[in-house]
């Protein structure tokens, strides 16, 4: 059984939304921080990325790296053998953790990040093809059904 509980200074850490790759060994999860300080007033959330290695046993944190994501829910998902993250609530990022790469995947073919909101689904085991649900207008061409819609993005060769 895995359980792990962060107490931090003036604060603390709640792991949930957890993902485990395909072979089992990489467990990817959201951390929620807590803390009490004096400006702004009461609680402030920060949402960060951690993944855990069953076999090395070991954690690697993934806040600095990924800053775009603070304040948003990162619902992260995995690839098959954990080298890949899609994730976001909001906008979507594709995080390799060998280069500690991050790329927005919520684009139209312009490069232009999707006018709506976007949610991770799934990654393919090589971390090629991210799907995501997204209300955005500006993601395909004479997009005007009003409704959200459902999209693989190819990412290519990883």
């Amino acid at each position: 059984m895995y359980k792990r509980q962060y107490q931090g200074s003036g604060g603390y850490y709640a792991g949930q939304n957890p993902e485990i790759s395909g072979d089992g060994n990489f467990i990817v999860y959201e951390t929620v921080t807590y803390d009490d300080i004096p400006w702004p007033p009461g609680p402030v959330n920060h949402y960060d990325l951690k993944r855990y290695d069953r076999q090395a046993d070991t954690s690697e944190f993934f806040s600095n790296s990924v800053q775009p994501f603070f304040g948003s829910s990162p619902n992260p998902t995995v690839s098959l053998n954990g080298r890949f993250t899609a994730f976001g609530d909001g906008l979507i990022f594709e995080l390799d953790f060998h280069t500690e790469e991050v790329v927005v995947v919520s684009t139209n073919l312009n490069g232009e990040s999707a006018n709506g909101v976007s949610v991770a689904r799934a990654i393919s085991a090589d971390g090629r093809i991210i799907m995501m649900e997204s209300v955005a207008t500006n993601l395909v061409a004479d997009d005007t059904n009003g409704v959200q819609d459902v999209y693989l993005r190819d990412r290519g060769s990883p």
